[in-house]
C-alpha cells in the first residue's frame, strides 16, 4: 500500500512516512544495539546504587559513634591501650575511603553508560565493567555481562562505524 492510498484510507490523515529500514536491518546489529542499551541503562542503575550507598555510610557512622562515645562503654573499657575515640578516627577514615570510592565508582559507571549509548571508547567501558566485578554480586554480573557483550566482533564493529561516523 502506498503513501496516498493509506492516507485515503485514514480519512485524509497524513500519517508519516513509512520506513521499512528495521525490516532489512541485521538481526544481529538489532539486538547488539538493544543489549547496549540496556546495558547503558543498568550501568546507570549501579551508579544511583553507589551513591545511596554513601547514605548507608553516613548511617553507619552516625550508629558506631552513638556506641563509642556512651559513657557507659567507658566504665566497662578495661584496660586497654586505646580509647573508643581513636576507634572512631581510625573508622572514619575508612568512612572517607568508601565514600571517596562510592563516588568516583558511581560517575565511572555514569560515564560507562553514556559512553555505551553513543558506542564511544569501548575499552574504557571494558576497564570499567572489570572494576564492576569486584562489586559482588550485582557488580559481577554486569561487569561480566558488559564483557561479554563488549568483546563480540559485531559490537566491536559497531563501535568503529560510530566513531567513524562522528569523528
Amino acid at each position: 500500500m502506498d503513501q496516498s492510498a493509506l492516507s485515503e484510507r485514514l480519512g485524509g490523515v497524513n500519517p508519516p512516512p513509512l520506513d521499512a529500514s528495521f525490516l532489512t536491518e541485521d538481526p544481529r546489529r538489532r539486538q547488539d544495539r538493544s543489549q547496549l542499551k540496556l546495558l547503558a541503562i543498568f550501568h546507570f542503575v549501579l551508579g544511583a546504587f553507589m551513591l545511596l550507598s554513601i547514605g548507608f555510610l553516613f548511617a553507619h557512622y552516625f550508629i558506631m559513634q552513638t556506641v563509642f562515645r556512651n559513657p557507659e562503654m567507658m566504665k566497662t573499657q578495661g584496660n586497654v591501650p586505646f580509647s573508643p575515640n581513636d576507634v572512631l578516627r581510625i573508622m572514619m577514615v575508612f568512612y572517607v575511603i568508601g565514600g571517596v570510592f562510592c563516588i568516583l565508582g558511581s560517575a565511572l559507571n555514569v560515564v560507562s553508560g553514556l559512553l555505551l549509548l553513543r558506542r564511544k571508547y569501548r575499552v574504557f567501558s571494558i576497564v570499567i565493567a572489570a572494576l564492576d566485578c569486584l562489586m559482588i554480586p550485582l557488580g559481577t554480573a554486569l561487569g561480566v555481562f558488559t564483557i561479554v557483550v563488549l568483546s563480540r566482533e559485531s559490537v566491536a564493529e559497531a563501535y568503529r562505524e560510530a566513531e567513524s561516523k562522528g569523528g
